[in-house]
């Protein structure tokens, strides 16, 4: 599925090529509104969640192994 109309994230150009893709973001809809626009730069970013993202895509490859 599409995100809100208006809103990219990375995955939909891989996704459009036929390439099965996911993005895998943590925000709120500030954060939505922000993704691929003059506003989206690195200053926002914390790397608050990367942990917590590496150990649930880990459990999920595993699961799905």
């Amino acid at each position: 599925g599409r995100l809100i109309p208006g809103i990219l994230a990375d995955n939909i150009a891989f996704t459009d090529a036929g390439i099965e893709a996911v993005t895998v973001s943590r925000g709120n809809f500030s954060t939505l509104a922000r993704i691929h626009t003059w506003r989206d730069t690195s200053t926002g970013l914390t790397g608050r969640g990367v942990a917590d993202a590496s150990v649930l895509l880990s459990a999920l490859a595993e699961e799905l192994s």
